[in-house]
C-alpha cells in the first residue's frame, strides 16, 4: 500500500509537489506569526512606558519593557513579578510601594482588551451571533466572570483612598498588600480615563498575541472561527497563572484544553499551542537577555570612563 501511495504521488504532477507546498505554507504562516510576534511586544513597550516609566527617557524604558518580557515569560508569575522586577532594575531609587502600585494597573490594562473580548463573545454567542459553542456554561459563564472582574476593580478604585483596618495592625503584610492592590486598580482607573495614547499598546499586546495563535493555526493547516480562538486564548490564558517557572505544562496543557472545548481539534490545536509558546518564549527570553547583557555592558563601560 505505501508503495502505491507513493508511485501514485510521483505518477500525479498535482500530488507530486505537496510535500513543498505545505512546507512552504507552514513556513509563510510561521513567519507571519513571527511578525505579530513582534508587533505584540510592541504594545508591550508602549503599556510598559505608559504604566512603569512616565518620567524615564525612551531608551531607560525600552530596556525595561524587554527584561519586564523576558521575565514574564520565565518567571512564577511573570506576568505581576515580571514587569515590577524590571522597571525596579531601570529605576532603583522609585519607592517599593510606588512600583508594587504600577505592577498592579499594569497587569489591569493589560488585561482589559481581553476581558472585554470575553463578555462581548460570550454573550453573542450564546445568541447564536457567531461560530462557536452557545450553552451558558462555555458563554454566559465566563463572561460573567468577566463583568465580575470589571466591578471588583471599580469597587477596589473606589476603595484606595480607605485606610487599612486597625484590627489589621498587627499584620504588617497585609495592610501593605491591600493597599497595593487598591491604589493600582485606582492607577489603573486613572490610566484608563486618561485617553493617553500609548493605551493602544494594551490593544496591540492582546490583539497581536491572539492573531499570532491563529497564525499558528493556520501554520498547521487548520483555521477554527475567530471566536473559538480568542475564546480558547482568553479561558486557557487562566493556565499561565499558576506559578510554575515559564508556565511550562499549564500554560500549554489550558490552551490546548480550553481550544478544544471551544470546538477546535484536538490534533491542530496542540500544534498550533507549541508553535505558539515557542515564539512567545523564545523571542521575549532573547530580547530580555539581550537587554540585560546590553545594561550590564553600559554600566561597565561608564565605570570605566570614570
Amino acid at each position: 500500500m505505501a508503495v502505491a501511495a507513493g508511485a501514485a504521488a510521483v505518477a500525479s504532477p498535482q500530488l507530486r509537489h505537496a510535500p513543498e507546498q505545505l512546507l512552504e505554507a507552514c513556513t509563510g504562516w510561521a513567519t507571519v506569526a513571527v511578525v505579530f510576534e513582534a508587533l505584540s511586544i510592541t504594545g508591550f513597550v508602549l503599556i510598559f512606558k505608559l504604566a512603569f516609566a512616565g518620567g524615564m527617557g525612551w531608551r531607560a524604558s525600552l530596556v525595561g519593557a524587554l527584561r519586564g518580557l523576558g521575565a514574564s515569560g520565565l518567571l512564577p508569575a511573570g506576568g505581576l513579578i515580571g514587569p515590577a522586577a524590571a522597571a525596579s532594575s531601570v529605576s532603583p531609587d522609585e519607592a517599593t510601594d510606588r512600583v508594587g502600585r504600577s505592577a498592579v494597573a499594569f497587569v489591569i490594562v493589560t488585561n482589559v482588551p481581553g476581558v472585554v473580548a470575553v463578555v462581548a463573545l460570550g454573550v453573542g454567542l450564546a445568541l447564536h451571533a457567531g461560530s462557536g459553542p452557545h450553552d451558558a456554561l462555555r458563554t454566559l459563564v465566563p463572561a460573567a466572570i468577566g463583568l465580575s472582574l470589571v466591578l471588583l476593580t471599580a469597587v477596589l478604585a473606589r476603595a484606595s483612598g480607605h485606610p487599612a483596618s486597625p484590627q489589621h495592625a498587627s499584620r504588617r503584610w497585609w495592610p501593605n498588600a491591600t493597599s497595593t492592590v487598591r491604589g493600582g486598580a485606582s492607577d489603573a482607573c486613572s490610566l484608563l480615563r486618561s485617553s493617553d495614547w500609548k493605551l493602544v499598546g494594551a490593544l496591540a499586546y492582546y490583539v497581536f498575541d491572539n492573531a499570532l495563535l491563529w497564525a499558528a493555526f493556520r501554520a498547521s493547516g487548520h483555521a477554527p472561527p475567530v471566536s473559538v480562538v480568542a475564546m480558547g486564548y482568553v479561558v486557557g490564558s487562566l493556565g499561565s497563572a499558576i506559578p510554575i517557572p515559564g508556565g511550562f505544562g499549564a500554560t500549554e496543557g489550558g490552551l490546548i484544553g480550553a481550544l478544544v472545548l471551544y470546538g477546535a481539534p484536538p490534533g491542530p490545536a496542540a500544534a498550533a499551542v507549541l508553535l505558539y509558546r515557542g515564539i512567545t518564549l523564545l523571542f521575549p527570553t532573547l530580547l530580555g537577555a539581550l537587554a540585560w547583557v546590553s545594561s550590564s555592558s553600559h554600566r561597565h563601560q561608564r565605570h570605566r570612563a570614570r
